[in-house]
């Protein structure tokens, strides 16, 4: 029988152990740099994108929130046009109507909800045409009356007061065929946006809360909402039956408070 010399024996046998100890170290430090790559691509770990595009709150801190930051350009809840913008339109549409009291819907306040929070119509963007006046004049014609949260309604003659120091905006009657059809229209607090199943409430002094109010009267108007890229300097009353403004239909017929929710 043939046999390999010792020396040769132990040779190979040491050059195996040091194969072995290499492809052991060359383990272990392959395992060490991927947890390092692994650490320095997970974005995840900090807030540096919009992590919800519906909560109202600026998650990444770049100053713009929800659908108004880029990060949010694709996401399911910024689908479509983005509406920014509210409407009341006065559809109070007979003379005799316009002649009784006080001429047109009288706005109180216009509240947004969004089922986290409240806003109310921005007295910094806010714009009216007057419309048509009634025998009894019009002395609440200032539409910055209408902005803010509404004034507190209490006992059944509204606490008079309120008449006498114009807490509300008489938006002036609506019929084309008399003259200039009365409407307003403005953002919400910071810009907004109003979204689908949002509800809009109109707070209207009328004849259902204020005995100062007569009952006869019939003031209606209309409520829209618009896309952000209307230019306020442009808008007529022709505006709304154009493709930038959306009609959520028309109400009031008395006063009170008047709920509608975005479709």
């Amino acid at each position: 029988m043939k046999l390999f010399p010792r020396n040769l024996t132990l040779s190979m046998s040491l050059l195996g152990a040091i194969a072995l100890t290499s492809l052991g170290a060359g383990a272990d430090c392959g395992t060490v740099l991927d947890d390092d790559d692994s650490a320095d691509d997970d974005d995840s770990a900090g807030s540096d994108v919009e992590l919800d595009c519906a909560d109202r709150v600026d998650n990444d801190g770049d100053g713009v929130t929800d659908c108004d930051d880029p990060d949010c350009a694709a996401d399911a809840a910024c689908a479509g046009p983005n509406y920014v913008w509210v409407a009341v339109v006065s559809r109070t549409d007979t003379q005799a109507d316009i002649d009784n009291n006080t001429p047109g819907p009288d706005v109180d306040g216009v509240e947004l909800n969004d089922g986290l929070a409240s806003s109310y119509i921005d007295a910094a963007e806010l714009y009216s045409v007057s419309g048509v006046v009634g025998a009894a004049g019009n002395v609440n014609d200032t539409p910055l009356k209408a902005a803010g949260a509404p004034d507190a309604i209490t006992g059944g003659d509204c606490d008079l007061a309120e008449g006498d120091d114009g807490k509300f905006f008489s938006l002036g009657g609506g019929d084309a065929t008399l003259g200039t059809v009365g409407f307003f229209f403005s953002k919400f607090d910071a810009g907004v946006s109003i979204e689908s199943g949002n509800t809009i409430t109109v707070t209207e002094i009328g004849a259902d809360d204020c005995n100062n109010v007569s009952t006869a009267r019939a003031d209606e108007y209309e409520i829209f909402i618009g896309v952000d890229t209307i230019d306020p300097a442009t808008v007529a009353i022709s505006s709304f039956d154009g493709a930038d403004w959306v009609s959520l239909g028309t109400t009031g017929n008395g006063g009170g408070i008047h709920e509608v929710t975005v479709p």
